[in-house]
This record gives structure tokens, sequence and C-alpha cells, in this order.
């Protein structure tokens, strides 16, 4: 988990994860240089699964992302936003799938928003469903991935620093070409939906690194297109 001021949901989204069923894990958390009270939420924490760092200055959830992948020690790595709230059970239902899927090196799970808007989304595609809908954009909810700590370690797969807000996009397109991935139906998540993820100057930005995912997976596929803003 990278958190960057989120004194108002950090402690009900670390808590999630401390309640898991599954209880073998270690919990890493970068505080991005907060400049509200998180740094003194987190550190009320005394529970020895938990690392903690804070940086000194700002780096940005993708750098941190990358750090946190280097120093990982799991057979698997789970992602966590800090605004989120998981299911105690997610892990445990994500950890199974993976042991007896030997195979699928990337998971995410179906969610429930929650916030200023309320829906449940069931993700029920199969794997080639998952790749043509990348077509059109990200499809595997980022706060939900469970990987393989072998693509780092191995493969050596990172989140581009160059894809910023659509970082979790590329960072599962490119597994896909590489690996099996898949999604579970069971429900495992909130997702948390407010005015304040992203502005709108920024949902711009995002729309263009998107953009640059879709279109190299355009000429993957030998499919003509144009690299429009």
């Amino acid at each position: 988990m990278s958190v960057f001021n989120g004194e108002l949901y950090v402690k009900s989204a670390v808590d999630s994860i401390l309640n898991q069923t599954f209880q073998d894990f270690e919990f890493i958390i970068i505080d991005d240089a907060s400049t509200d009270c998180t740094y003194e939420i987190l550190r009320k924490y005394a529970d020895e699964r938990i690392y903690f760092f804070r940086n000194k200055i700002n780096k940005g959830l993708t750098e941190n992302l990358n750090i946190l992948l280097k120093i990982s020690r799991g057979t698997y790595i789970a992602r966590m936003d800090a605004d989120d709230i998981s299911f105690p059970e997610r892990f445990a239902q994500q950890v199974d799938f993976l042991n007896k899927n030997k195979d699928i090196y990337l998971i995410s799970c179906s969610y429930r928003e929650f916030g200023s808007r309320y829906r449940k989304n069931i993700i029920r595609l199969k794997e080639n469903e998952i790749k043509a809908q990348f077509l059109f954009g990200s499809v595997l909810p980022h706060p939900g991935f469970m990987f393989r700590k072998e693509l780092v370690d191995r493969y050596h797969l990172f989140y581009n620093q160059e894809m910023k807000y659509a970082q979790d996009y590329d960072f599962q397109v490119k597994v896909s070409k590489m690996f099996h991935i898949a999604c579970l139906p069971q429900v495992l998540l909130y997702y948390r939906i407010s005015s304040e993820q992203i502005s709108k100057s920024k949902l711009q930005e995002q729309k263009i690194y998107a953009n640059q995912v879709r279109y190299r997976m355009f000429r993957a596929y030998g499919i003509p297109c144009s690299m429009r803003q």
C-alpha cells in the first residue's frame, strides 16, 4: 500500500487487511510524504506484520509501487489502496485460487462500489474475454490484484513510470501477453468512488496514458490506428 494524505480512510483500509482470515503475510506500507495526519495514524499500529516506511519527499504512486515490489518477500503480492476496503476472506480465496492454478500469474476480483456511487460489479469473463476488453480499457480492479512474486524476481515486470494514472492498466496488459490471468467472480473488495480520486485535469491525463496502452495493443494485433489524444 502506498498512501498520500489518506487520513480520512486509511485506518479502515489497514484494518481490513489486518482482519483477513488468511493471516500469514507481511503488510508493507509507504507514506508518500503526507502533509495531513496519515503518518500519526499509521505509526500507532503495533502489529508485527506491518513494515512501515515514510518518504521525505513525494515520489508518486508508480515509483512507490515499484519500491514495494522489490522489497516484498512473499510468494504472492497483493495490492491495496488506502481508501478501499478488502473483504475478510479476500486473501484466503485469492491464495487458494493461485495455489490451485499454477499456470495463472495475476488475478483480481469482483467488487462493490461505495462512496458517491453504489453498484455491484461482478466480473464473469473468461481469459480471452478479458483480453478482448483490454482493447477498450482497464478490466481488473487494481486494489484487488494478487500476483506471483515470480513476475518481479524472474521476469522483472514492474509498473511503467511513463504510464502515470494508467500504470495498472499497462501492467495487467503486459502480464496478460506473457502469462495466464483471471478474475474471481466473488465480490471481495469495496471500491471507493469519490470526486477526490482524480481531478478533471488528471482525468484527461489518464485518458492520454490509457490511449497509449490501447495504441500499442492495436499495433501489436495489426489493427490500423492513429494516436489521437
